[in-house]
């Protein structure tokens, strides 16, 4: 599954968060894989970035890497292209 993963840190953590991001760049098989981003928001450290991983442990991995200096939250997304042959189907 795709997730867009949002956060939100504090500018006094930065050093902190990019040692982080470093690591885990470093260690790819223990965090789902970005596939877009991090982007920032320009609104006082908020951002997102996306993933895809079909294991949600990983996801929680991540929030526990990055933990106490950023806040996630994780939305599943999905591809609109897909949806909408089950919408006919459902509706035919």
């Amino acid at each position: 599954m795709q997730y867009i993963g949002y956060w939100e840190l504090e500018y006094k953590d930065m050093d902190v968060v990019i040692e982080k991001f470093n690591q885990q760049l470093s260690e790819p098989e223990k965090y789902p894989k970005i596939i877009f981003g991090p982007f920032s928001l320009n609104d006082g450290g908020k951002g997102f970035t996306g993933y895809e991983t079909d294991d949600p442990e990983k996801l929680q991995r991540l929030q526990f890497h990055f933990a106490p200096e950023m806040l996630w939250k994780f939305v599943p997304i999905s591809d609109v292209s897909m949806a909408i042959p089950l919408w006919k189907k459902m509706k035919g």
